[in-house]
């Protein structure tokens, strides 16, 4: 299911699309596949216990590395993000190495519905602690091991692509079955050579942090104090301006970034007034953070998005964890799955916690405006648009509500072709002008002008009324377009990605 489901972030309106990233994608498989016999070996074992075949799974492995870099040889392509957000402080009581970690990515409903807790022991190599789903056999994305390394692995965009490079999920297997302290992951990272860009996050039970961006051949070291009752927070922002290539880069990720790290701050500074454990990092993650903003109807991002589909803290010195548990978007509700032990004698248990920390009508509005993306990815339409009518209904009381409609109306523009019901479309537009966040209140006022356009109305707002000067851009792009070939271009050239909260049109990487 999830292989399957990774498969579907790649699709596009067009076939010969599909078939040129197809080409691309199994040239790379078939480059990459005999340069590391040992991840063909291990890949070939598990795909047989699968039923499938090695190269399938390969190909499935690798989009996600692609996708970020892809791009630039596609411009159409739909740009997904493995989105995350990672934590760093100090247990209060144990002055232990905590490790907090939300991983996003839009495959909720297969993802979440299959995850699994892993402990792996093999000959020769550490024992190491990991979260994933069924269908993953590495170890590879959120990680610990019994030399007290914790990791995370965060998704950077950039224009590199290296048929030469080690498969990620298989360098961070031998990184993490190897190394026993960051000394040890310096010397491995000197050596290794990744297909593309990706931010390993990691800490050591001696204290010491590393935030590193393998690019290729290239490596970006982030340095990392951790003062005593701090709490570090990092998002996908790359470490090397260069990598911020506007040919890879959604043009929305900076806003993006930015206000998740504003809220993030803002729940780190509620949590400096508590003794601070794995229970009170994991409480402030899992949770939408009260906001105290001049305008009640826009929301500010928060690191919990509707694509997190694993939110946990690690402690690799106490080989102890803690994870939410359920469907996606992982809110906090009156439970966790507490892990004890993990590197002697393991346990598994179900905290109870003593009351229900997240709005049930909230969590439910946001797990179905993921879903319409999820039934949009899948070609499910029909779905699409029901889910975000519940999202709607559920998110009445709370300002996330402005961002379902907002979607709804781009995915009605990029499926309703009547005279009358884009009218009313530009009236749902403009009922959403000025309650949404800044960039995505800009994407607001470009359907405005898109479709005075079309129905040849005079235009009530212009490039003065949109603060990013990119989408600027786009609009003067779009004004030397002829009128009647406005709607049928942008049908097609129009990728709304709500886990990101961003709007992506291919025309303007053309």
């Amino acid at each position: 299911m999830v292989l399957n489901s990774i498969k579907n972030l790649i699709k596009t309106p067009w076939n010969i699309l599909n078939s040129a990233t197809e080409r691309i994608i199994t040239g790379v498989v078939d480059k990459a596949l005999p340069l590391h016999p040992e991840f063909r070996r291990l890949l070939g074992a598990y795909a047989e216990g699968l039923e499938r075949q090695t190269d399938e799974l390969a190909y499935s492995y690798l989009l996600p590395e692609l996708v970020s870099c892809m791009n630039k040889w596609i411009p159409g392509m739909p740009t997904t993000l493995l989105g995350c957000s990672t934590y760093f402080t100090r247990d209060q009581k144990s002055g232990d190495i905590i490790h907090g970690r939300i991983l996003d990515f839009p495959l909720q409903g297969s993802f979440d519905q299959l995850e699994r807790a892993v402990l792996t022991s093999f000959n020769k190599r550490a024992k190491i602690f990991s979260y994933g789903t069924m269908g993953m056999p590495f170890p590879s994305i959120t990680c610990m091991n019994e030399h007290g390394l914790t990791l995370a692995l965060h998704q950077k965009f950039s224009n590199i692509l290296s048929s030469k490079g080690i498969p990620i999920f298989y360098l961070i297997f031998e990184l993490m079955s190897h190394c026993r302290d960051l000394q040890d992951v310096r010397e491995f990272l000197k050596k290794a050579h990744s297909i593309t860009t990706w931010g390993l996050y990691l800490s050591h039970r001696s204290g010491e942090l590393m935030a590193v961006d393998i690019a290729g051949s290239e490596k970006y070291e982030k340095e990392i104090h951790l003062e005593e009752n701090d709490i570090v927070y990092l998002g996908n922002r790359a470490f090397d301006p260069k990598l911020n290539s506007a040919l890879t880069v959604p043009y929305g990720l900076e806003s993006y970034n930015s206000e998740r790290e504003e809220v993030a701050y803002q729940k780190i500074k509620s949590l400096k007034k508590k003794k601070v454990d794995q229970l009170e990092l994991i409480k402030a993650m899992g949770t939408f953070h009260p906001q105290k903003n001049k305008n009640k109807d826009i929301w500010t991002i928060d690191p919990l998005t509707p694509a997190s589909i694993q939110v946990c803290t690690m402690n690799a010195t106490s080989g102890s964890s803690l994870f939410i548990p359920g469907r996606a978007p992982k809110f906090l509700h009156d439970q966790v799955l507490s892990f004890e032990n993990l590197w002697s004698e393991p346990e598994q248990n179900i905290q109870k916690l003593t009351k229900n920390y997240s709005d049930p009508k909230i969590s439910k509005g946001t797990h179905f405006l993921m879903q319409a993306q999820v039934k949009h990815d899948n070609g499910d339409y029909h779905a699409c648009y029901h889910s975000l009518q519940m999202a709607i209904d559920l998110l009445q009381d709370h300002p996330l509500k402005h961002v379902a409609q907002l979607y709804f109306a781009v995915f009605q523009f990029i499926h309703e072709e009547h005279t009358k019901m884009l009218a009313h479309l530009l009236s749902d537009f403009k009922k959403l002008h000025n309650k949404l966040p800044t960039y995505l209140n800009d994407h607001c006022v470009l359907f405005i002008i898109r479709l005075e356009r079309i129905l040849n109305l005079e235009m009530s707002l212009s490039a003065d009324d949109i603060e990013t000067e990119t989408l600027k851009e786009v609009l003067r792009f779009e004004l030397k377009w002829k009128s009647k070939v406005i709607q049928t271009a942008l049908r097609k050239l129009t990728h709304p990605r709500i886990e990101i909260y961003d709007i992506l049109y291919a025309h303007i990487k053309l």
